[in-house]
C-alpha cells in the first residue's frame, strides 16, 4: 500500500503520465492520502487565482483515496524521526510528519523527492514521476 506526498499529488494534478499509469495499476484502496498532504494541497488552492475552481478540483481529486489522520501512532513515529534526523536533511517538520504517517501505517511513501526521504530510516520510498 502507498501514501502519496504533496509533490506526487501536485505532479498528478498537472497531468503526470507516469504517475497516472502507476495509479491505474493499483487497487484504489491501496493508495492513501495524509490529512497533512490534503492541508498542503488545500493551502495551495486557497492561494490560487480561482479559489472555487481549485477547491472543486481537489474535492474530486480526493474522492478515490482513503484519508489518514495524524494520530498518536504517527506522533510517536514523528518524535523518533525528529530525534534521528540530521538538521540539514532538507526535510521540513511537515515532511517528517508525512513520513511518520507512512511508517505508522506500514505504507510506501510515493514522492518525487525520493533522495531526500531516503534519509528516513526504515521508510520505503518510490518515485512514480519517472518512467
Amino acid at each position: 500500500m502507498y501514501l502519496l506526498d504533496s509533490g506526487s499529488c501536485f505532479a498528478l494534478l498537472k497531468g503526470s503520465e507516469p504517475i497516472q499509469y502507476r495509479l491505474s495499476n493499483q487497487e484504489p484502496a491501496g493508495v492513501r492520502l495524509s490529512a497533512l498532504v490534503k492541508a498542503e494541497l488545500l493551502e495551495a488552492a486557497r492561494a490560487a487565482d480561482d479559489v472555487a475552481h481549485h477547491l472543486e478540483l481537489l474535492q474530486r481529486f480526493f474522492e478515490p483515496f482513503g484519508s489518514l489522520v495524524f494520530d498518536d501512532r504517527c506522533a510517536e513515529q514523528y518524535a523518533v524521526l525528529m530525534a534521528q534526523q540530521p538538521p540539514d536533511s532538507g526535510l521540513s517538520a511537515t515532511d517528517l510528519m508525512v513520513a511518520a504517517t507512512a511508517l505508522a501505517h506500514d505504507l510506501t511513501l510515493v514522492t518525487p523527492r525520493s533522495g531526500e526521504f531516503s534519509t528516513v530510516a526504515g521508510l520505503p520510498v518510490e518515485d512514480w514521476t519517472r518512467d
